[in-house]
């Protein structure tokens, strides 16, 4: 057995009941206060630190390092692995109560710093193709949870990917996917739910798109039979306002729809049972210049001919300076 402030000597054990079990005070400017050197390659269950305990820990620390300086501005623990094991495992085999975590990064100090985080991962060399992050569950809780209990600043947001670098046309900054395992998996790939006033999606481009590339694009390779690739839905019938709205400052077409096989371009359908005045197409068009105005413009084969047969069963309606002009339409 060992004393206090004594060396230890192998196969010596050092066996405390209270206080210090081992004090250093360290004044020097250069060198380590603590040096363990590892000569040989460990075997299994070996370590070249260990710190064990079989007691019920309820407020104390099995290891803690503390800087209690504040003007400190060194790095407080360093790990440096030059081989090609994990650097830094946490094992958590004890199930989490509340308030507990795997790995808790906490701080109550007023950060200000732009470029100060509690958190950075930062894969520095520029020929890595690895991950900088990879997160794996294979519970059936949420992958990750991002909180934000505070207002947000201006340029602040709740989750932020930034890039300056040009990126090429093959990846992108943000994707989700259900690979082929999940291919019958009936769950939303993606959900946004907006409980305030603000826009529940804000899609900014700022950039001149190249060709046949788009601010939005909702593309599918599969045979859909059950439902379209877009929907929109406005499910309270007490609103007022318009399910979708374009506006273009531009000179060219607002909407395009173009179909490269048999079937309908454009379907209006409107089925309703209202005292007030119903349209299945209204169009409010005004030009203060010189240019001609058009309801509709047909480009190709010709729309109306001379000769009509049968009878007259609907018209088209068009109001004009006030004025209405009706197109009749026939069956065939």
């Amino acid at each position: 057995m060992a004393e206090l402030g004594g060396a230890l000597r192998k196969g010596e054990a050092l066996t405390v009941n209270s206080g210090n079990g081992y004090l250093m005070d360290f004044s020097a400017t250069d060198g380590n206060a603590l040096r363990l050197n590892i000569n040989a390659a460990l075997g299994s269950n070996t370590y070249g630190g260990l710190i064990y305990s079989n007691a019920v820990q309820t407020v104390g620390n099995l290891f803690r390092v503390h800087s209690d300086d504040a003007t400190s501005s060194a790095v407080m623990v360093n790990y440096l692995n030059d081989g090609t094991g994990t650097g830094l495992r946490l094992d958590q085999n004890g199930a989490l109560v509340s308030g507990s975590h795997g790995l808790l990064i906490y701080s109550n100090a007023v950060q200000t710093v732009t470029d100060g985080q509690l958190l950075t991962l930062h894969l520095d060399n520029s020929s890595s193709t690895s991950k900088a992050m990879k997160v794996l569950n294979d519970g059936s809780g949420s992958i990750a949870l991002f909180q934000t209990d505070g207002v947000l600043g201006v340029d602040a947001h709740g989750v932020w990917i930034y890039s300056n670098t040009a990126q090429s046309n093959s990846t992108s900054l943000f994707r989700v996917q259900y690979d082929s395992g999940a291919a019958a998996s009936t769950a939303d790939l993606v959900q946004f739910y907006n409980g305030g006033t603000g826009n529940g999606v804000y899609l900014e481009q700022g950039g001149v798109l190249a060709v046949s590339r788009y601010g939005l694009e909702v593309y599918s390779n599969a045979a859909q039979v059950n439902a379209p690739l877009v929907y929109f839905h406005q499910d309270n019938a007490s609103s007022t306002e318009g399910v979708c709205q374009m506006i273009n400052d531009g000179t060219s077409r607002n909407l395009y729809l173009g179909k490269n096989n048999s079937g309908t371009v454009l379907e209006l359908s409107q089925v309703v049972n209202d005292a007030n005045p119903c349209y299945g197409l209204l169009m409010n068009l005004a030009n203060a210049g010189a240019g001609l105005e058009y309801a509709f413009r047909f480009n190709g084969s010709e729309i109306v001919v001379a000769a009509v047969g049968g009878a007259q069963s609907h018209k088209i309606r068009a109001s004009i300076a006030g004025t209405d002009f009706f197109i009749p339409c026939y069956t065939a």
